[in-house]
């Protein structure tokens, strides 16, 4: 025989059932926002737009996913005290994956200057006219001559749809870190992505409209 629950219950049983309500929300708040322990995390700013972009490129690009070696597989800041030897900065990390960030590094910078049509991994673009495959090398801070600098180095191959090489190039650039503290590593690491990110920007737009302009001939 079922009790019928009299006002004083039914006042009870809300009150928990709210209580529980406002413990998930928190619980919930905490794991979204942090508890003020979170290391900071560091993101790439990418290569900015041309003032007047010339006439768009009708064609697709695909980033491909970087290759790297374990050391750059992390979202780890990296730094070597000396040659062939890896340690990585405490208290800070990048915003993901060395190798995600270049890639979306790259997909927005190639968006920026708005010479190619549409830009995309391969995931936004499974398929492209042209596709850009980069082997990762150096992104990270070094000691040289008791100096630190941001050594950032990857090779670069531009091909076509059916795989064919169509130019392939490597960047490579040191830029100085004014400082020892972290956010300046960054900084000189953000300083030397970007200028070898506009290198390849304007190498692989200029290889495409070759390679365009020389399919048009023979068509």
């Amino acid at each position: 025989m079922k009790v019928p629950m009299n006002r004083t219950t039914r006042r009870l049983r809300r009150f928990a059932l709210a209580a529980v309500s406002m413990m998930a929300v928190a619980g919930c708040q905490s794991l979204l926002v942090g508890n003020g322990e979170t290391p900071p995390r560091y993101t790439l700013s990418p290569v900015p737009g041309t003032v007047a972009a010339q006439t768009q490129l009708a064609a697709r690009l695909v980033i491909a996913d970087p290759v790297a070696e374990a050391a750059f597989e992390t979202s780890r800041i990296a730094r070597s005290p000396e040659p062939l030897r890896y340690e990585y900065f405490a208290n800070a990390e990048w915003s993901d994956r060395a190798p995600n960030l270049f890639r979306i590094f790259l997909v927005r910078s190639f968006e920026n200057n708005g010479r190619i049509q549409a830009v995309g991994d391969r995931v936004t673009l499974p398929i492209g006219d042209f596709i850009l495959d980069t082997d990762i090398r150096s992104f990270h801070v070094e000691m040289q001559d008791g100096q630190n600098i941001a050594r950032v180095a990857y090779f670069a191959r531009l091909s076509d749809r059916r795989n064919n090489s169509i130019a392939s190039r490597l960047f490579e650039v040191n830029e100085p870190v004014n400082g020892s503290a972290l956010p300046s590593a960054v900084e000189a690491l953000n300083s030397a992505v970007n200028r070898v990110g506009n290198e390849t920007v304007v190498w692989a737009i200029s290889e495409i409209e070759q390679n365009m302009q020389a399919a048009d001939v023979e068509s």
